[in-house]
């Protein structure tokens, strides 16, 4: 994806600079009085991360420290990640490549990951 309007809205910058974990984030996002505009793709980014460990992303849009300092590992090709998915999550490291990244909501369909 090549993220050339930035990393998002102003108050989804915000929320992403306060990410100190996705736990963390989780349980603030959780609270009842906690409530802060787009916090709902902050809350999508966060259950990624907790399901797939992390999330790789090839653009020129933005530099690796700007992808590093909310959590996305910056990869120079889809080759790379892949190598890198293989090699800290074995052989059998299951993948999904979404070219329209923040543009796109995925599910698994149920019985994908067995």
């Amino acid at each position: 994806s090549d993220l050339g309007q930035g990393l998002g809205s102003p108050p989804f910058q915000e929320l992403m600079a306060q990410l100190d974990s996705p736990e963390g984030m989780m349980a603030r996002l959780e609270e009842v009085d906690y409530l802060k505009m787009d916090q709902w793709m902050v809350q999508d980014f966060c259950n990624i991360l907790l399901h797939a460990g992390e999330i790789q992303t090839c653009t020129q849009g933005l530099s690796s420290e700007e992808l590093e300092r909310v959590h996305l590992v910056p990869i120079d090709s889809l080759q790379s990640g892949l190598e890198r998915a293989f090699a800290t999550q074995g052989p059998n490291a299951t993948v999904a490549a979404l070219p329209d990244g923040p543009y796109v909501i995925a599910q698994v369909a149920e019985g994908m990951l067995s």
